[in-house]
């Protein structure tokens, strides 16, 4: 391992504990094994860390291995990981069906202009996406994870949540580069989120 993931792994040790929130997210720098996810996973969940990921292709396969509290795919991503062009909700939740099984606890799976699925055990929320001018997608889907990271930590109910999370990723894409969306725009588009349970 390199000096920096060692450093890293000293401070999250030092620094985490029962019930906190750990977001691994994004491509893994190279050098460091794709495995790396999910020892993390493994290593934090055994401390009782609420850990979510949200990646893509080796590093994403192998981190739910390890079974993450939640997992944020794209459409995409999840399709490149069940072998399978998914296109539609009943796609998606027959993919998803085994990685519920194995424990993970809830799944996200963003569609872009098709909006977003959110599954938990037991229970399946649907959220039109808001139409909103696209300045950049740029960490859209990072919004979202913090959100969701957001609507956990304040234990606000699942509905509430999944709405944050639409309307920060709405908000983000409207806004230039990484800047991050002003809180006023978020609260807006927030009541503008139409969200269903089936």
């Amino acid at each position: 391992k390199s000096e920096e993931l060692e450093l890293l792994i000293q401070k999250l040790d030092e620094n985490l504990k029962e019930s906190d929130i750990l977001v691994l997210a994004g491509s893994i720098p190279k050098g460091i094994s794709p495995d790396i996810y999910k020892e993390l996973t493994a290593r934090y969940k055994e401390k009782g860390v609420k850990v979510f990921l949200d990646a893509d292709g080796e590093s994403f396969a192998e981190g739910i291995k390890a079974v993450p509290y939640l997992i944020k795919p794209n459409i995409d991503e999840l399709s490149r990981l069940a072998g399978e062009k998914l296109t539609d909700i009943r796609g998606i939740l027959k993919a998803v069906k085994p990685l519920l099984q194995s424990g993970i606890e809830k799944i996200v799976v963003s569609m872009g202009a098709q909006g977003a699925v959110f599954i938990q055990r037991g229970r399946i929320f649907i959220a039109s996406s808001i139409d909103v001018p696209v300045l950049s997608t740029v960490g859209a889907g990072d919004s979202m994870v913090a959100a969701l990271a957001y609507g956990e930590e304040k234990g606000l109910d699942e509905k509430k949540t999944y709405k944050l999370s639409m309307a920060m990723g709405a908000a983000s894409v409207m806004s230039s580069g990484t800047q991050a969306p002003k809180a006023v725009t978020v609260e807006s588009l927030y009541h503008m989120v139409n969200i269903i349970e089936l």
